[in-house]
């Protein structure tokens, strides 16, 4: 259960407005919610463990801000900077942008399977694939029933609550732990949600 409570303390998945522009929702409110879900994790997310996790885990607040920042926020600001600033440039970037996003999304899940073909299918017959599509179920009711009258948010609030922010839970995951078994159920995990979210957003354009 362990490998569950490092996702259910990990929010702000970069795939947020990725899956808001696959379903055709609100890119802009996509983004700005993943910017503040980045934000409050570099507090949330220690605070979270200190209280929760099993045993004597130690968190690197530091760490976790600094990856954060370089990987999410950094890209983030740097691109809505040049939309605002260059408009010029970012009409003409944004349709390769695009279609690199869309391949990268691709090539992402088929590395995560192989790369992590062994230890996703070590999850087979252990029951936590099924109980990972059951909270990914769950994540998308509640984001979508909670998501205000907007059905473009709804949409977004549903697929950003499914998709943790996995990196995050990776990092602590091999810092914090050393059983592998963890580290087995972050991916499991996910791998489900990334791909059930997608289909979902899919579905919904």
């Amino acid at each position: 259960m362990t490998g569950f409570l490092l996702l259910a303390v990990s929010p702000g998945a970069p795939f947020g407005p990725k899956f808001a522009e696959i379903s055709d929702s609100d890119i802009a409110f996509a983004s700005g919610l993943m910017a503040i879900l980045c934000l409050l994790s570099v507090v949330t997310i220690p605070v979270s463990l200190v209280a929760l996790a099993p045993g004597d885990v130690v968190v690197d607040a530091v760490a976790i801000g600094r990856m954060v920042l370089q990987i999410q926020i950094v890209p983030l600001l740097a691109g809505l900077a040049l939309s605002f600033v260059y408009t010029s440039i970012w009409n003409r970037l944004y349709p390769p942008i695009q279609r690199l996003s869309d391949i990268s999304f691709v090539g992402l899940i088929v590395l995560l399977l192989g790369v992590y073909y062994g230890e996703l299918w070590s999850l087979v017959g252990t029951g936590t694939l099924g109980l990972s599509v059951a909270a990914v179920v769950v994540s998308l009711a509640l984001g979508y029933v909670f998501g205000g009258p907007i059905r473009e948010q709804r949409e977004v609030l549903a697929t950003t609550t499914a998709a943790r922010n996995a990196a995050i839970a990776l990092f602590i995951a091999t810092a914090g732990f050393s059983d592998p078994d963890v580290l087995a159920v972050v991916l499991g995990f996910s791998f489900v949600s990334v791909v059930g979210a997608g289909i979902l957003a899919s579905a919904w354009r």
